[in-house]
């Protein structure tokens, strides 16, 4: 979205090209494809804590196009239930002041379940970020910052292309 006063307002949506061979082809399940070729990497899966809901939207896009599955949740305690529920994640996202749980005490809940996962602390409050564990990402971002963030935690699971992150710093 770029908007400038007096000037009106422009919305890109970037899609990918289709592939002209698939077309009028049946999508088939996953049985169906079974031995069919190499098996395609797994998506890395990212939870993201946020809630200002403007935010947890931008960050799930942004997350997406990198080639990951994202999964929201609107505060600490809300994103801890998603985590034990839907488990397990790669990266988990997550503001540092929200109501209910805050980002640190979710952090702390989510290392007693899972040590080995990547963090990725975000605040408006740099007094606020610190976190020996964790990547610190100031707010205001933009969304190529998070993106080069959760690239450069995510390496090399991560299955977006260097593309998607280029289009991202155009947007």
């Amino acid at each position: 979205v770029y908007s400038e006063p007096g000037e009106g307002t422009t919305f890109k949506i970037y899609l990918p090209e289709a592939d002209p061979e698939d077309e009028g082809r049946a999508v088939e399940g996953p049985d169906a494809a079974e031995g069919t070729g190499p098996p395609r990497p797994r998506r890395p899966r990212v939870l993201v804590a946020e809630d200002d809901e403007a935010l947890r939207r931008l960050a799930s896009v942004s997350i997406e196009r990198l080639g990951c599955e994202v999964v929201t949740a609107v505060d600490g305690g809300a994103a801890l239930e998603v985590f034990e529920a839907s488990g397990p994640f790669d990266l988990v996202v997550t503001d540092v002041l929200m109501p209910e749980m805050s980002g640190h005490d979710l952090l702390a809940a989510i290392r007693k379940r899972s040590s080995d996962v990547k963090i990725i602390l975000v605040s408006g409050h740099p007094s606020q970020l610190s976190d020996p564990g964790a990547r610190i990402l100031e707010k205001p971002f933009t969304p190529s910052r998070l993106s080069q963030a959760v690239r450069e935690t995510l390496e090399p699971d991560l299955t977006g292309s260097d593309s998607d992150l280029q289009e991202l710093e155009r947007v």
